[in-house]
């Protein structure tokens, strides 16, 4: 296939109108190729996930005496870099040519996979390709759909034949003309998606039919299948293996949680817990990097994938809890966070992930999956003991968690203290029945309220039995009429007489409603 700069397009299209009396006849075009180097990603810095850095458990610093308590050599412990899903972690995208920035994209696409923020919410500014107008975006919106089918793993082939009733040969003037923009459009709008994208090889055109193009996506080494279709030494085929386990990591993620959906909160953690130490083993080799390992040690995928033979280090353990954990609709006000610091004991000590669980009693507890993996079962929902060091804590006088000054600097003081008892299970209680109080009165369900423009009132939601504990959500039927933690208000652009329905609902989904009446 000849291979030809995009920049010499123009020129070669006045050479086939001399040389060819049909247009279908003309040569294969690239139409992107290293051009594509010099075109920005555009990313936020928020919206890129830091690649992350070998992790491990026997990273042994020399001197460390712990029969004392820590000493200063915690000071001169070696900076921790294994934190890189922890939020405000950012390194700048590596060159086009870098294989790096794959890996990234990669990582990217997965944290958006098992994100529950909607695609749009990543562009709150809109998409580049909303811009396109005629073929071109006629062009864009086939691609992104095709894209989208690559990353998901549903289709392999990137040769794309678009169909004549999107564009034929003869819009080739104005997609030539806007190409740059619409391969900029895609790069920029979808950059996870496209982690599997070659940008140094970039993208090939073609003829198919009489009046039919395709356009070719170049797939990057790590994610090619050279067993597919192979032109000029470029792939455009992808192994979908890789791409696939994402998927099935989500699949597998939320038939866990649907599973333990009806349980008490302490036995959906409990069914967490047990469902990852089942699912792998601590990956000894990638913590030590012995021999060929993946990047997926350090990730959620492989924990939650159902394969026996992918394994994690204990990144995977604690963000496939947190995970989970994400997913989880609690009874009561549960929240789990992802810490990462080092892990210090008799045995040697290095950079470390774990979780700090926040409980219905609105008490922080320890949970190490890791280590409950590895037969200190102690280290769930556990107490622990606050040392001379305010970033350091002590776990059953045996296992010393450093915080890393990152974790401190993102998480509020409250967040990281921690209970110094041990979780008692059995305290929670799921709600029976909720109902509305405005002061010391109870109001029926149904009850209507009348409220003036430019006014408040507040309610009060009480649940039974009280000593159930639950998450309530508040929500109003009418735009102008909005209700917060109870407090409910009428815009003066509410219109009078209309009826807003006020709705609280526990966590178990239990409800009543009153309505406001617009005066």
């Amino acid at each position: 296939m000849k291979r030809l700069r995009f920049t010499a397009w123009l020129l070669v299209l006045a050479l086939l109108a001399l040389a060819c009396p049909a247009l279908g006849e003309a040569p294969d075009i690239e139409l992107a190729g290293e051009a594509a180097e010099a075109l920005p990603m555009e990313l936020e810095a928020e919206d890129i996930p830091e690649l992350e850095a070998p992790d491990g458990l026997d990273v042994e610093l020399p001197g460390l005496d712990l029969s004392d308590g820590l000493s200063q050599d915690l000071d001169t412990a070696p900076a921790d870099d294994a934190n890189g899903g922890l939020p405000g972690a950012f390194e700048p995208l590596h060159s086009a040519g870098d294989a790096m920035d794959n890996d990234r994209l990669f990582a990217g696409y997965v944290d958006l996979l098992f994100s529950r923020k909607p695609e749009g919410d990543l562009r709150p500014n809109g998409f580049i390709g909303d811009t396109l107008t005629g073929v071109t975006k006629k062009v864009y919106d086939y691609l992104v759909k095709q894209i989208k089918k690559v990353a998901a793993g549903t289709i392999s082939s990137t040769i794309f034949e678009i169909p004549t009733s999107v564009a034929t040969f003869r819009d080739w003037n104005e997609i030539g003309d806007n190409f740059d923009t619409l391969h900029h459009a895609l790069l920029t709008d979808l950059p996870y998606h496209m982690f599997w994208y070659d940008k140094t090889q970039g993208v090939w055109s073609d003829t198919y039919g009489n009046d039919g193009i395709c356009i070719m996506f170049c797939v990057a080494d790590a994610y090619a299948d050279w067993n597919g279709q192979v032109v000029s030494g470029s792939c455009f085929t992808t192994n979908s293996t890789k791409i696939k386990s994402a998927q099935v990591a989500v699949t597998n993620a939320k038939k866990v949680v649907k599973k333990y959906a009806g349980v008490t909160d302490y036995k959906k953690l409990c069914g967490y817990r047990d469902y990852i130490c089942k699912a792998v083993d601590y990956n000894n080799d990638a913590a030590s990097q012995r021999g060929s390992y993946d990047k997926n040690a350090w990730q959620l995928i492989w924990a939650l994938d159902g394969d026996p033979s992918t394994n994690v280090v204990c990144e995977g353990y604690s963000k496939a809890f947190q995970y989970l954990c994400d997913l989880t609709t609690f009874n009561g006000d549960v929240q789990s966070h992802i810490i990462g610091g080092y892990e210090y004991d008799q045995s040697g000590s290095g950079p470390h992930m774990w979780n700090i669980v926040t409980m219905d009693d609105g008490k922080n507890y320890h949970v190490d999956i890791t280590f409950v993996d590895g037969g200190y079962t102690e280290a769930f929902l556990c107490g622990a003991d606050r040392t001379e060091y305010a970033d350091t804590y002590l776990v059953r006088n045996e296992l010393y968690y450093q915080t890393d000054a990152e974790v401190i600097s993102v998480y509020p003081a409250k967040t990281l203290k921690l209970s110094t008892r041990d979780y008692e299970p059995g305290g929670a209680v799921l709600p029976k029945s909720v109902k509305l109080k405005k002061g010391k009165t109870t109001l029926k369900k149904g009850q209507k309220l009348s409220l003036k423009r430019g006014k408040s009132l507040t309610l009060k939601a009480v649940v039974s039995p009280a000593k159930a504990r639950t998450k309530l959500t508040w929500t109003s039927s009418y735009k102008y009429v909005t209700v917060k933690d109870g407090k409910v208000t009428v815009s003066k652009k509410a219109k009078v007489g209309t009826k807003a329905r006020i709705t609280v609902k526990t966590a178990n989904k239990k409800s009543t409603y009153i309505y406001i009446v617009v005066k």
